[in-house]
């Protein structure tokens, strides 16, 4: 069976049907020689799995920051091929992405913003990480995960569970109609609004803006074009790669969805939110927002 989501198509293609689609596609458009991409990329399970799906799901973002340095049970893969995923460019400015989701949330829970107790919630959550291993040193919250596909919740359970985290709850809804919900403390969003269009993303955020407590925190990001990196923080040559990689091979779903962060601020701003702090990765690709409801 094959299920649609705005970031991913669920598929159970094998590989081999995965590369002969791909073979085909760039046949087609006279770039078959970008093939060889392809078959060295398919030699990473996760590279593979963005080739087959055309976005990332809830088991594949995960992977992309399991392995970072203080995760619980990090272990870097010895697989050239998940080698050059994890460092491509754009996976280091989604490292980096988190890092600061993390950064944020840290400095709420630890200067009183959020109360010892308050609730912080994800949407969608994915695996929920982001949240879920955060330092709870002197705070208990109580964490919400909410996500329209059910792998994604598994997996969050899984986490959750193997953390040793009970006070986490995860609810199977449309970040679009999240409908009536609890108010909370902060809540952070984080993969989503890539792949919306603009009139998508304000009713992301409205519905983020009705979901909070009157003082309660939003933080999300979003991809910039172009125009806006800090070329000098990037390799060039592997940009190139993951140009051809993800545009010709695996027809990325985000890719028309660039916005400039002074885009973003004045969207976030028109539903309601104080933009108290803005922060970017050194190539200035995913800055990442740290809003507030008055």
């Amino acid at each position: 069976m094959t299920l649609e989501f705005p970031t991913h198509v669920d598929s159970e293609e094998s590989k081999a049907e995965t590369l002969a689609r791909i073979k085909k596609n760039l046949e087609k458009t006279g770039m078959e020689y970008l093939y060889s991409i392809a078959e060295e990329m398919a030699e990473s399970p996760y590279a593979l799995e963005l080739m087959r799906l055309g976005g990332l799901n809830g088991p594949l973002t995960d992977a992309m920051f399991q392995n970072m340095e203080g995760q619980p049970g990090a272990k870097a893969s010895e697989n050239p091929a998940d080698q050059r995923l994890i460092t491509s460019p754009l996976v280091q400015a989604v490292r980096h992405r988190f890092q600061a989701f993390q950064a944020f949330m840290h400095r709420l829970l630890h200067s009183g913003a959020i109360p010892p107790t308050g609730t912080i919630a994800s949407v969608p959550c994915g695996y929920m990480r982001e949240l879920l291993t955060l330092d709870f040193t002197d705070c208990q919250p109580r964490i919400i995960g909410i996500d329209k596909d059910p792998t994604a919740l598994s997996g969050g359970k899984r986490l959750a569970k193997a953390l040793g985290l009970n006070n986490v709850d995860f609810f199977h809804k449309n970040a679009l109609a999240l409908g009536a919900i609890e108010s909370i403390d902060a809540i952070v969003s984080n993969g989503l609004n890539i792949y919306l269009s603009d009139k998508e993303v304000l009713q992301l955020y409205q519905q983020a803006f009705g979901s909070l407590k009157s003082g309660g925190y939003f933080i999300t990001s979003h991809l910039t074009p172009e125009e806006d990196w800090n070329f000098s923080q990037i390799d060039e040559q592997e940009l190139e790669v993951e140009r051809n990689f993800l545009q010709h091979i695996v027809g990325a779903r985000w890719l028309p969805f660039h916005r400039h962060h002074t885009t973003t601020k004045r969207q976030l701003e028109g539903i309601g939110f104080e933009v108290m702090d803005i922060t970017f990765d050194p190539a200035c690709r995913f800055p990442v927002f740290l809003t507030r409801k008055p």
